[in-house]
């Protein structure tokens, strides 16, 4: 939903300010409310999000760039500051299924699991990124979950089953 030259140069601005030490996160969205407050089709996230991680990184890797796409018809720009790390910062991409998870190989992000994904998306994740040549060496997984600590299980259970929103899935667990 962002603009992606703004990403870009907020993202290289903080790359620096961190000594070359940011990773950028993205996602599609999915809350209806959000995308109609931009304008923006929801329908059109998808093609939004690829247009944007290209845009992004030929601004973070070439001096003058240009890119034609649906979303955004960039002719001969220069984007500054340029981050501290080469090519810029890595792009971890948000999947929750399998599509998700191949867009992210697609475009050689290394994989945030949403709070429900796991084996089948970083199957598909790892055997995409293997049919491009990757090494995944190059690349990182990470896995959302809840997690509660307590020193009382039953009181806490009883707690979260009592609270209101979303109602906690899967098998209850502590450690």
């Amino acid at each position: 939903m962002h603009n992606a030259l703004r990403v870009a140069e907020d993202a290289a601005v903080v790359d620096a300010i961190s000594g070359g030490r940011l990773i950028l996160g993205v996602g599609l969205g999915y809350r209806l409310e959000e995308f109609n407050v931009l304008g923006i089709d929801r329908k059109e996230r998808v093609s939004h999000m690829e247009e944007g991680i290209e845009v992004m990184r030929k601004a973070w890797a070439q001096d003058r760039f240009s890119y034609t796409g649906e979303h955004y018809p960039l002719q001969n720009l220069t984007v500054t500051p340029k981050p501290v790390q080469p090519g810029g910062p890595p792009i971890w991409m948000a999947a929750r299924g399998v599509k998700p998870a191949r867009r992210a190989a697609k475009f050689a992000c290394s994989l945030a699991l949403a709070a429900g994904g796991g084996f089948e998306e970083h199957a598909v994740w790892e055997r995409e990124l293997r049919s491009q040549g990757r090494d995944l060496r190059d690349f990182q997984v990470m896995n959302y979950y809840d997690t509660c600590v307590t020193d009382d299980v039953e009181a806490t259970k009883a707690e979260l089953m009592q609270a209101e929103g979303p109602r906690p899935e899967g098998p209850w667990g502590c450690c």
